[in-house]
């Protein structure tokens, strides 16, 4: 009797087994013998990042496994990534942990743009970005607010540094990032040192390192590890998104106040509103899902925009600190434009390619999304002469496009030259920081404006220097969000 129980329970268990792991006939290629709730995550180890690249290096440009529980495909190729990006069965984004959001949409997916789908993505999206491209409703002009924080920047950075004293300029990038992020949002321009923006740059921070790390990419795939990280304390998504959705509520709620619907709108928030109450402006603006899609447009820009931002700054700062030779070379080309008597403005990048290519090569460098936003098959599809099966995840793996040696010759080299044709700038269709197709980065606009206008001000006010006689560690720490190792510099005002 025991025999024939034990017997039953292996027979169900197989049949389990098969029906759950086994990947259909024509999956792409990969591990085949996923673990349940783990999938494949032991074969990845405890890089990430690294992991990944193995199993590219064995498998190919198109490799099928487990990520978790979620079954899932890496794609390597930049034309494969470009094709992936474009096909409408592959749009859409999985759901990033909506057990712990407060506003979800009435369906009960997630709100906004980052990983909202269908009819709703594409009506907060398109306003979004007719907004952020928008260079002047009322008195959030994206250039001036930026140049605004920049110089706010630089003479925190001289108060700091006027006794000689080394700094590190990553927590100063973050928080004016912030600023400058909440400034377009609200309209209100406030101190580096305000609670409400170190509150969001903590919160910020604790973000990213819960969403880069082991434990948030096991939480991201198995929602009840999740909810047993969250109980146990080993992460508190809960009160991170709780707090971020009450900082955003806030300031709406102070909007719907004091703007009359009929004024020009001050900021964002404001045209956000406007927006709700016209009737034709779509089903995604009215009602709880109104609200829900506007606190979820905020906190999805601050989470793509602030972190992502001040990091590839920081990189920035650290390789101009070990080439002291392109510090000279890229202000001399733009005191050329300038005549040195002026700060130049983000509409005469073109005149600086250097610059340009500096910038395009700091991004490619610093890497600091290696796989984007995952994706996620809506139905049933092809790609590639493989079967992808609906609800299967994809990682576009940007971060090897970006070191591809057949598309950057010696990608390890930092070469902004690369970039330079008969004199110009010339933009590779194959370096690619902000992602492609329809859902590649939602503040590309923004991140430009702020990356050549934070560079180009910390050129003309500082001499850059490492801390010490050896160059910085030129190398990213071992996390899916790259960072490198901490660093201080020396700053030499200029004027």
């Amino acid at each position: 009797m025991l025999f024939m129980v034990l017997l039953l329970f292996l027979v169900v268990l197989s049949w389990w087994y098969t029906f759950k792991f086994l990947h259909p006939r024509g999956f792409p290629p990969g591990p085949r013998l996923p673990l349940p709730l783990l999938g494949d995550s032991l074969t990845l180890d405890s890089n990430f990042v690294d992991g990944l690249d193995k199993l590219r290096i064995k498998y190919g440009d198109v490799v099928g496994f487990y990520l978790g529980p979620m079954r899932a495909i890496l794609i390597s190729d930049l034309a494969m990534i470009q094709e992936a990006c474009s096909k409408e069965e592959m749009m859409d984004r999985p759901q990033f942990l909506p057990d712990f959001r407060r506003y979800l949409l009435k369906n009960g997916e997630l709100a906004g743009i980052g990983f909202s789908n269908g009819i709703n993505w594409t009506e907060q999206r398109r306003f979004t970005l007719h907004k952020l491209r928008d260079f002047g409703f009322g008195k959030a002009n994206l250039e001036r607010v930026v140049e605004d924080q920049a110089e706010m920047l630089c003479q925190r950075l001289k108060e700091l540094t006027a006794n000689g004293e080394p700094v590190s300029t990553t927590y100063v990038f973050q928080i004016s990032t912030i600023n400058a992020l909440w400034t377009v949002l609200t309209g209100e321009t406030i101190p580096l040192d305000d609670p409400k923006i170190v509150k969001l740059n903590t919160l910020m921070d604790q973000f990213e390192e819960t969403a880069a790390s082991p434990i948030g990419f096991m939480a991201q795939a198995i929602p009840m590890a999740a909810k047993l990280a969250n109980k146990l304390g080993l992460v508190d998504i809960s009160k991170i998104f709780n707090t971020m959705e009450d900082v955003c509520i806030s300031a709406i709620e102070s909007h719907k106040a004091d703007f009359e619907l009929g004024d020009i709108p001050r900021d964002f928030i404001d045209a956000y509103l406007q927006h709700q109450a016209n009737p034709e402006s779509g089903a995604s603006f009215h009602g709880e899902d109104g609200t829900s899609n506007l606190v979820g447009v905020i906190v999805d820009l601050f989470a793509a925009g602030s972190a992502t931002i001040s990091m590839t700054l920081t990189w920035a700062v650290l390789l101009l600190a070990n080439r002291p030779e392109l510090q000279k070379i890229l202000n001399k080309e733009i005191h050329q434009v300038t005549a040195g008597n002026r700060l130049i403005s983000y509409s005469e990048r073109t005149k600086v390619p250097l610059v340009e290519a500096f910038i395009l090569e700091v991004q490619r460098k610093a890497n600091v999304a290696p796989f984007s936003l995952f994706r996620q098959a809506n139905r049933d599809c092809q790609f590639q002469g493989y079967f992808i099966p609906k609800g299967t995840v994809i990682l576009p793996n940007i971060g090897r496009a970006l070191n591809n040696p057949e598309m950057f010759e010696n990608p390890e080299e930092f070469k902004p030259e690369r970039y330079i044709k008969d004199g110009k700038f010339s933009h590779a269709p194959n370096a690619i920081p902000f992602g492609v197709g329809k859902r590649r980065c939602l503040g590309e606009t923004l991140a430009k404006a702020e990356l050549f206008i934070y560079i180009t001000r910390f050129l003309y006010h500082f001499d850059i220097k490492p801390d010490g006689d050896q160059p910085i560690r030129e190398t990213l720490m071992p996390t899916a969000f790259a960072k490198p190792y901490p660093f201080k510099v020396k700053l030499t005002s200029k004027v």
